[in-house]
């Protein structure tokens, strides 16, 4: 997202662009990257801007998805922005992750089972075992509605919809089929105009 992870724990004032993991920055992605200067986002507060993971009430199948594999991480990574009335609005951890959950420093190191997608921090670094996965199934699991006007809380206005980028790219269908790939930077902004990243740095 826009801010390091070490201070996600303080919930700042503002996520600052161009900043993320440390990771391999001679990669094609890095390599693409826009030098532009970093443009200031606030964080949206309020219970909006933050739903919860509802990890209570997994457990249901979906499209094959079942909460059966251990608990812990250890996929691929595609990373996701969310932006709605021009504020940040976080990913919340513990999406796909079944209480109960065990802590470590700043994110979820591990809980009863997980999806083949989950979140386990608040950078929103999507875990994902399996391909094909696409954002409709990671916002089933979470429990929030997306569509051409819902991104989970928040409604289009009248006239706009909501936009999704990849890698910088805007994405020329539905949001709901935006894959989720190794490494993919996917931004949504609904009633936003925040320029979207091109690429995210991975931890190695």
């Amino acid at each position: 997202m826009r801010c390091c992870s070490a201070a996600l724990a303080a919930v700042p004032v503002l996520f600052f662009a161009g900043c993320g993991h440390s990771g391999d920055s001679t990669s094609p992605k890095a390599a693409r990257a826009s030098t532009s200067a970093p443009i200031p986002t606030p964080i949206g507060v309020g219970a909006r801007f933050e739903p919860g993971a509802r990890a209570a009430s997994l457990g249901g199948p979906r499209n094959g998805l079942r909460c059966t594999r251990p608990g812990t991480a250890g996929g691929d990574l595609a990373h996701l922005e969310l932006f709605a009335e021009g504020r940040v609005f976080l990913v919340p951890q513990g999406i796909g992750i079944a209480l109960p959950v065990t802590h470590g420093l700043q994110r979820i190191v591990s809980g009863r089972c997980r999806y083949p997608l989950a979140t386990f921090d608040r950078t929103g670094t999507v875990d994902f075992t399996r391909p094909g996965l696409t954002l409709e199934d990671l916002f089933a699991v979470w429990g929030e509605p997306l569509s051409a006007t819902r991104l989970a809380t928040f409604s289009a206005r009248p006239g706009s919809e909501v936009h999704a980028f990849v890698d910088g790219a805007r994405w020329p269908g539905s949001v709901r089929d935006v894959p989720l790939t190794h490494h993919a930077e996917i931004v949504l902004e609904v009633d936003s105009s925040v320029p979207p990243h091109r690429f995210y740095l991975f931890p190695r």
